[in-house]
């Protein structure tokens, strides 16, 4: 399977056009997003393209499909089996800060009473159990004997 890149161009339009439809700025953005006003300025210009999980945030904020995000031709419209509702600005903004700060999700599960899955656990799964590294290696571990 070819692996999914982003098209810097197609990128900076879609984003400069959803900044637009939803009145943002670089500053409301670099503020949402943890990241600095010249970064969003670049993303907007194409010098630069965002990371996968920053345009995973910014689609889920704009509530459009982040794979049209990353310039491919798709369908815009988020697919119905990631989000089955739409939520408020509010719940966007609580999304986005708990995904933004990964050191307070085990707290805010725990008030939740949400159980919490390793992040980990997907990448060394992909590797059909053939840990690529000493990290992964241990991280292959400590799913096994979380278990």
């Amino acid at each position: 399977m070819k692996k999914k890149t982003v098209n810097k161009d197609v990128f900076s339009k879609r984003l400069s056009l959803l900044m637009e439809e939803h009145n943002e700025t670089t500053y409301s953005m670099a503020d949402r997003f943890s990241l600095s006003s010249p970064t969003i300025s670049r993303y907007m210009t194409g010098q630069m393209a965002a990371k996968i999980t920053t345009i995973e945030l910014m689609a889920k904020y704009f509530n459009v499909n982040p794979v049209w995000l990353m310039g491919y031709d798709v369908d815009r419209t988020m697919p119905h089996t990631l989000l089955s509702t739409s939520l408020t600005k509010h719940e966007n903004d609580v999304l986005t800060a708990y995904r933004n700060k990964p050191e307070t999700q085990p707290f805010v599960d725990r008030l939740l009473g949400v159980t919490s899955q390793p992040d980990h656990l997907m990448p060394i799964a992909a590797h059909n159990n053939t840990p690529q590294s000493k990290e992964e290696q241990a991280l292959m571990q400590e799913d096994l004997d979380e278990l």
